[in-house]
């Protein structure tokens, strides 16, 4: 048979292209590890016992030249990663790591107290720049001092202190009129008041006003009108108490305002371009940004354990929100806090929209069209993308910020297995899922996954079978974060070859699934209460339901999508499938969720109409996003579409359904596959399945694939491509027989003529 695109020989010898990325902090010759900051840190006598699982020395904030006399710094300075992960100071150390088989580097000009400014610091990036060049590797570069990404060293905020994160703090108290009112004043600047009518402990959002206040002695006196009310007080300002910002001590930029996104740009990215863009679009190929969001609060806070809600807030949020809507953003306020009835939902969602709609153009379109414009990609991974519930506290919509990513990221915290940790396993496959469905659905080139952060020691099967997890997840180039130590340079060789093999398998061609998960952004804004943590909201009840949904899928040998409401509504029916943005799918899974988007509903209608598997797990939707409340919902659905199913049976509904899939026998529901399909009708391979074991215990039996062709093994371990004999062959496909040994990974390709490319 011929080798058209010669895969048996990249198979044996994987390119730099697939293999891992270190990311290293780039102080070269001249820097120890160290984060700086040169303006004085938010509160100077706050002190650090540690991060993450590594334990430091508490280290206070303030002048602490000591720690490294060579520095020659005065000033603030502060100490607090510099464990597990290297630094470069000659070329033995680059040297280093090209011998443990790397296919780049991820790293940073040095975070010195003149960052990014230092004109020998740049002479030292661009001499690591020529290493990576000659010697055929890529480079992305670290865009902040430290993190979360967008303070750029806390230059942002040089001339600009109104670029400092902004959110509403609010106050409230039941009363009765005609009279006064006391509210204690939320910390800001009182922006609204209003009061909402109460009765028997319940709150009408149809009936509220908006009323005047006067400060008196640190509360508010405010007069109301006749009945009984809830009195609400919003104010606007600086937030930090229990958000990011605080646990790190640092000032954070205001996502959703533009000009503070510009002035990072500024003096981040158009600095690396001014001092390296000949590097751009060859050697230095992306732009890594680590964890930006929203300075919501994180519940419990990191410092004592305390609430400190708050609602993300712009100057120009009531314009923006009124142009959008069509009413008075003090008049959405009440809801978005308490439930106020009827207008509840509608509220929370028209709010949470507008919140999406500037952060995810302000911020990540604004970075994106930059970096797509100077010929890099923009990637990195957000905040705590597992759970739907930071979607909304953190994001808005974390799928559609995600759409202006040229590789969008995950962080993969740890080595996580299935049979150690199932909650911590079930998790990370939601998270990595929603990052990966986005670049499916949006055409995306690549993804990345920030891998083995805050990782212990492990055997290095360990790290292999973690890696084959994540790339049948979806995740391909993989930044190895704090393993540096904990690896041999031979086995970060062994480790770097298996993922280039397992990434030419897991990235051959195009995606191919059968099932999309509507992602339900919009039951999660409709039902998110700042008041409370997470596991104490209903929002929790979802992500439980998407554990049991995308486990099930995946248990039954079905890959799957989280498909968003946009890319949806835009589909249509192609042969029984619906197309979906750059994806198509035979059946669209609908999590339990309160609340929907009537055009959703909609293009669900026409999608079952057309053929297409439309199933709706545990309940249909008792509420629109539009019109709130609907009492004629549940007929509707149950007139286009079949009873719901059991969220725990889903996997097992599906697989009864006409859905093209791999078999096994015996049954397993530990048996994880991954499909890729060819694109041209002279590639080699038609498919490849890459197939994984999550669990210790091995796997012995016989796997159907639903393709004709002759079926080869790709040997992971050895990177020779052989043929395997089928056990039976008909026209549906062939059945050849499949051992896996516990957590083990094989891939199966199959030669022929490609019928139906993506």
């Amino acid at each position: 048979m011929s080798k058209s695109n010669q895969f048996d020989k990249l198979f044996s010898d994987p390119p730099a292209s697939c293999r891992g990325i270190d990311i290293i902090h780039q102080v070269r010759n001249r820097r120890g590890f160290r984060e700086i900051w040169h303006h004085l840190p938010k509160d100077p006598d706050r002190t650090l016992n540690s991060f993450g699982s590594k334990k430091v020395d508490q280290i206070s904030y303030g002048p602490h030249q000591e720690l490294d006399p060579d520095l020659g710094i005065r000033g603030d300075l502060r100490c607090i990663l510099g464990v597990g992960l290297p630094y470069i100071q000659l070329n033995q150390d680059l040297d280093e790591l090209v011998a443990g088989g790397i296919g780049g580097l991820a790293g940073n000009v040095a975070w010195s107290a003149d960052y990014p400014f230092d004109a020998q610091d740049w002479r030292d990036f661009r001499g690591a720049l020529d290493y990576c060049r000659e010697h055929g590797l890529e480079m992305w570069f670290y865009d902040e001092a430290g993190y979360p990404s967008g303070h750029a060293n806390q230059r942002v905020f040089d001339g600009h202190p109104e670029f400092v994160a902004q959110g509403l703090c609010w106050s409230s108290a039941s009363c009765s009129g005609p009279g006064s009112c006391t509210l204690a004043l939320p910390q800001g600047t009182l922006f609204a008041v209003v009061a909402v009518a109460e009765e028997d402990g319940k709150l009408d959002g149809l009936r509220q006003r908006t009323l005047a206040a006067e400060v008196r002695g640190g509360n508010l006196e405010v007069s109301v009108p006749e009945g009984s009310w809830h009195v609400f007080a919003f104010a606007d300002g600086e937030v930090w108490d229990g958000t990011h910002a605080d646990h790190l001590n640092i000032r954070y930029p205001n996502l959703l305002d533009g000009s503070a996104v510009r002035r990072f740009i500024d003096v981040t990215h158009e600095v690396y371009f001014r001092e390296a863009g000949d590097y751009f679009g060859d050697t230095l190929t992306g732009v890594f940004t680590d964890e930006p969001s929203l300075m919501a609060p994180i519940v419990p806070a990191f410092k004592d354990g305390k609430a400190y809600p708050n609602l993300p807030w712009v100057y120009d949020l009531p314009d923006v929100f009124q142009a959008r809507t069509g009413y008075p953003l003090a008049e959405a306020l009440p809801a978005l806090v308490a439930e106020v009835g009827a207008p509840t939902i509608q509220r929370r969602c028209d709010f949470w929209g507008t919140i999406t709609e500037l952060i995810s153009t302000r911020c990540y379109r604004q970075i994106g069209d930059w970096c797509r414009s100077h010929g890099i990609a923009y990637t990195g991974h957000l905040l705590w993308e597992e759970r739907i519930g930071h979607h909304v506290r953190l994001q808005g919509d974390m799928m559609e910020c995600l759409r202006y990513f040229g590789w969008p990221g995950y962080d993969a915290l740890r080595a996580i297995t299935r049979d150690d940790d199932p909650d911590g396993f079930a998790m990370r496959t939601l998270g990595a899922k929603y990052v990966t469905s986005a670049a499916h659905l949006y055409g995306k080139p690549h993804t990345m996954c920030e891998t083995f952060g805050v990782t212990d020691p492990q055997p290095l099967e360990v790290f292999k079978h973690v890696l084959d997890v994540l790339v049948l997840l979806g995740l391909e180039k993989h930044g190895y974060y704090s393993i540096h130590d904990i690896l041999s340079a031979e086995q970060r060789r062994l480790l770097n070859t298996h993922l280039g093999r397992i990434s030419l398998a897991g990235f051959y061609g195009c995606h191919r699934c059968e099932v999309a998960i509507l992602y339900p952004i919009v039951a999660a804004q409709a039902a998110y209460d700042p008041n409370k943590p997470l596991e104490y909201q209903p929002v929790d009840e979802l992500d439980h339901a998407l554990r049991l949904l995308s486990e099930g899928v995946l248990d039954a040998q079905m890959d799957f999508d989280f498909c968003d409401d946009a890319s949806l509504q835009q589909g249509c029916v192609d042969n029984i499938r619906w197309q979906a943005g750059q994806e198509s799918y035979r059946v669209i899974l609908v999590p339990p969720m309160a609340v929907m988007r009537r055009a959703t509903l909609q293009a669900l209608a026409c999608a079952a109409k057309g053929g297409v598997a439309v199933v709706f797990a545990d309940r249909y939707p008792e509420a629109t996003a539009e019109e709130g409340q609907n009492a004629s919902l549940a007929q509707w659905c149950g007139d286009r579409f079949g009873k719901p199913i059991p969220a725990a049976n889903a996997g097992e509904f599906i697989r009864g359904l006409d859905v093209e899939s791999a078999n096994l026998t015996p049954a397993s529901d530990a048996v994880w596959i991954t499909r890729r399909q060819a694109t041209s009708p002279d590639a080699e391979w038609t498919d490849i399945f890459l197939i994984v074991n999550t669990r210790k215990a091995p796997y012995a039996g016989e796997i159907e694939l639903p393709v004709t062709g002759v079926p080869y093994v790709c040997d992971v371990d050895t990177g020779a491509v052989h043929e395997a004999k089928p056990v039976a062959a008909d026209k549906h496909g062939n059945t050849v027989s499949l051992n896996l040994k516990g957590c083990g990974v094989a891939i199966l390709a199959v030669a022929g003529t490609l019928s139906a490319g993506c």
